[in-house]
């Protein structure tokens, strides 16, 4: 057997995999790409009570049994306060460090929607007492300094399913790949996805 791997369809199954929101714990939008791309593949696939998904890929011989891996979900944030005016103040979810992702766009997984927010410390434009003051000296960015703003109402958000213990990840905006010359392939949990896209590609 000679297999050939098809990158055109590696690529196009990776950004779809980029672009899906999978914090731990809540991986059903990769759970469901996973299991459109392999399809038809092995000779069984069941998914176990952690979450993990498994194909069985009949060997020439069960001698020497080989388990190939890769993991599929993603360094997030979860809501740990609600506060007025529509700031939830979040805490990460595995190794992710604010400085890592700066401020920008995100979005609340509320299990039925997804409500836009901007991870933020604030204005520059400021004085030293306030919050980002002292990160213009050059002080280290540190979780207890950023907040996700909404721009919703306590109410409004208790509506939309948004409360203490929800997930926050990265908006789908700040995803997609982009190349670096003409050889190298970026992007934000490439070393997750890219992982799980060669996976299928092999199987």
């Amino acid at each position: 057997m000679n297999p050939v791997i098809d990158s055109d369809r590696l690529l196009h199954n990776l950004e779809k995999l980029l672009l899906a929101h999978a914090p731990s714990g809540s991986e059903q939008e990769v759970d469901r790409l996973f299991l459109e791309f392999t399809e038809g593949v092995g000779n069984a696939r069941w998914q176990d009570a952690a979450g993990s998904i498994v194909i069985h890929i009949q060997g020439t011989s069960s001698a020497s049994p080989i388990a190939v891996t890769a993991h599929k979900d993603e360094i997030a944030m979860i809501v740990k306060r609600v506060e007025g005016g529509g700031r939830l103040r979040v805490r990460p979810v595995g190794g992710l460090h604010p400085w890592a992702i700066g401020e920008g766009p995100v979005e609340i997984l509320t299990g039925s929607s997804l409500v836009p927010g901007v991870l933020s410390i604030g204005s520059k434009h400021v004085s030293q007492e306030s919050p980002a003051g002292t990160l213009k000296e050059g002080k280290a960015l540190i979780w207890e300094s950023m907040w996700v703003e909404t721009k919703l109402d306590e109410d409004t958000l208790r509506e939309r399913g948004d409360r203490i213990g929800r997930k926050v990840v990265l908006s789908r905006s700040r995803k997609p790949s982009w190349r670096l010359g003409d050889d190298f392939l970026c992007g934000f949990n490439l070393d997750c996805r890219g992982g799980v896209a060669v996976l299928v590609e092999a199987a």
